[in-house]
This record gives C-alpha cells, sequence and structure tokens, in this order.
C-alpha cells in the first residue's frame, strides 16, 4: 500500500501543474509589481517583479505599459512608454526590471530594442543579465549570460540571442538605459524579452524518454514483492 501511495504522489508531482496563476494581462507595470504576483504565458510562469528607476525625470511603473506574447515555443514580455525619452542635454535616466522566468526546459534567451534612432550623440540601450538555473543572490553570484542591445544614431544592436543548458529557471535583470550630450536625443520605444523552450517534437521525446524510465523504476519494487519461485 505505501509504494502504491508513493507512486501515486509521485505521477501528481509530475502531471499537475505546479503553479496555479491566471494567464498575464496586458496591464501596466504596476500591475505585475504586486507582492506576490505570479502569472502564466500560455504554460510559462513569470514572478518577481521589481522595478527601479533613477535619473533625470523617471517614469513610473503605471507609464509602462506589459504585452504578454506566445508564439510556439517563444514566450515574451515586452515593456512600452512614451515617456521612455530624453530630449535635455547632458542628462541620463535608467529603469531596472527584473523577473523571473520559470519553467523545467527553458534554452535560450534574446533581447529586442524598437527605438526611434537617436540623434548623436544620445544612447538608448538594454543590458540583461541573466542567471540561466539560479536565482540572483542565493544560487548566483554573477550572471552566467549577457545581453545588450543598443542604438546611438549612427550603430544599432536591435536584437540580442544567448543560449544556455536546459534550465528550470531563468532569473533576469535588466537595466535600460538613456543618456544624452550636447545636442542629442535618446529614446526607446519598447524593449522586450523572449526565452526558448525546445521544439514540441524534441520536448515530446525527451518526455517519452523520463515517462519510460519511471515506469521502470515503478515496476522494480513490484518484481521484489513477487519473487520467482
Amino acid at each position: 500500500m505505501k509504494a502504491l501511495l508513493c507512486r501515486g504522489t509521485l505521477l501528481t508531482l509530475i502531471l499537475v501543474p505546479k503553479v496555479f496563476a491566471s494567464a498575464c494581462p496586458i496591464a501596466t507595470l504596476n500591475v505585475y509589481l504586486t507582492a506576490g504576483f505570479t502569472c502564466l504565458i500560455n504554460d510559462e510562469p513569470v514572478a518577481n517583479f521589481t522595478f527601479s528607476p533613477s535619473g533625470y525625470l523617471p517614469v513610473s511603473a503605471s507609464q509602462i505599459n506589459v504585452t504578454p506574447t506566445f508564439t510556439g515555443s517563444s514566450y515574451t514580455l515586452t515593456f512600452a512608454s512614451s515617456g521612455f525619452n530624453l530630449t535635455t542635454s547632458g542628462e541620463s535616466v535608467g529603469y531596472q526590471i527584473n523577473f523571473t522566468w520559470d519553467d523545467p526546459v527553458v534554452v535560450r534567451a534574446e533581447d529586442g530594442l524598437d527605438s526611434d534612432p537617436p540623434t548623436s550623440p544620445g544612447v538608448a540601450s538594454v543590458t540583461t543579465n541573466l542567471c540561466a538555473g539560479g536565482l540572483f543572490g542565493v544560487t548566483c553570484s554573477a550572471p552566467t549570460n549577457t545581453l545588450f542591445v543598443m542604438n546611438n544614431g549612427l550603430t544599432s544592436i536591435p536584437v540580442a540571442d544567448t543560449s544556455f543548458p536546459p534550465s528550470a529557471v531563468v532569473d533576469t535583470q535588466s537595466l535600460l538605459t538613456l543618456s544624452t550630450l550636447a545636442g542629442g536625443t535618446s529614446e526607446i520605444t519598447s524593449f522586450s524579452e523572449t526565452v526558448f523552450t525546445p521544439e514540441p517534437g524534441a520536448l515530446a521525446l525527451a518526455t517519452s524518454g523520463f515517462f519510460g524510465l519511471l515506469l521502470v523504476a515503478l515496476a522494480r519494487p513490484r518484481a521484489r514483492l513477487h519473487p520467482t519461485l
């Protein structure tokens, strides 16, 4: 009986979703900053949102729109605001947006920058530090991967991409930076962060192999209970 209970518990842990949450809404960032907030993009949980503005005339969380998107194996959060801009010379502003992706098989991350070309010498950039497989300040003391996108009116890096081993959790720290010098302007229309899971075929193959090993493991105790005479 104990063996059956253990098997039932194990299967329940595998088959029942690990997070009970509603779909991520199209909403302003302050909604996502609610204490304990967790939501799903398709079946991908995101949580632990924080926001820290600094510098000249920073935009508030209620002025930043958040849009979740799911396409195939990609999960995206886009942050947009009409207030991500500087026209005053010699000023700078920064926004740090942190949150955590939580999935058993995240394998790649991508940053995207949509920006009206800044007037040189203005600069708009986003640097995202990733902790693939852990949490900053808990199990990850330094970034495992870094993404960088930028536009200074002369050079543009609109997309950055990085891959890593399958990870159960990916903690992110994104710093949006706008700065100007004499005569320059700087603007970010939107910034997006996307993570990718394996293609469905690869995931199905991995899952079938896992369940095959599970069935073998569950069958072994039964063989010991009914030894061959």
